[in-house]
């Protein structure tokens, strides 16, 4: 499975992609994009899930991917507080096999706490200084 994290850079107002590994997240090069760019910026921008596979690739051809045609992709919004943080992306699966509602659910349940967790870092920051 490949995974990419898309993270909101406050300043450039920019989603930067980071490529997630068992090793330190790289940042994917000349990969940001803005709310509504690709299918990750509409997931973000509609605050949706978007799995994409065999059966409705169709659907989804004519937005840009950036360089990342894959033919199963899992994207899901990072959001807290009515506040984009972000975006995670998983694609081709380990098991070669399209991603489930199983995998969809999961992944739900991940965003929600990476988001509240965000959000918590974001607000300690603030108020620090």
């Amino acid at each position: 499975t490949h995974g990419i994290v898309f993270l909101l850079d406050d300043e450039t107002k920019q989603f930067k992609a980071y490529e997630a590994s068992d090793k330190v997240p790289t940042k994917v090069k000349k990969l940001s994009m803005s709310i509504g760019d690709g299918l990750v910026g509409l997931s973000i921008a509609e605050n949706k899930l978007i799995r994409v596979d065999s059966h409705n690739s169709k659907e989804y051809s004519s937005i840009p991917r950036f360089g990342y045609e894959r033919a199963n992709m899992l994207i899901i919004p990072l959001l807290c507080r009515e506040r984009h943080l972000g975006a995670l992306y998983l694609a081709d699966p380990a098991t070669g096999e399209p991603f489930t509602s199983a995998n969809e659910n999961l992944l739900s349940a991940i965003a929600a706490q990476a988001s509240v967790t965000m959000d918590n870092l974001f607000q300690r920051e603030n108020a620090e200084i």
